[in-house]
């Protein structure tokens, strides 16, 4: 097996990927301060984001600190 392949999953940068997968810029940026988005940095502090993970992301509801979710 080459090394090509091997199917590397597909990188954006944050914003771009927010906004191909209907995302705002806080809820990229709240993702990734939380763990919940797995980057990479690149060059000067550029940033690149896992698309398999910004789609899960558009699925889940936005909580923000302090705030309470329903008790199932």
């Amino acid at each position: 097996m080459r090394k090509d392949d091997i199917e590397a999953p597909e990188f954006y940068r944050p914003l771009e990927g927010a906004r191909i997968f209907g995302l705002n810029r806080t809820q990229v940026y709240d993702a990734m301060k939380n763990g919940l988005l797995p980057y990479r940095e690149f060059g000067r502090g550029r940033l690149i984001a896992r698309t398999d993970f910004l789609a899960l992301i558009r699925d889940r509801p936005v909580i923000r600190r302090g705030q309470q979710t329903e008790a199932a």
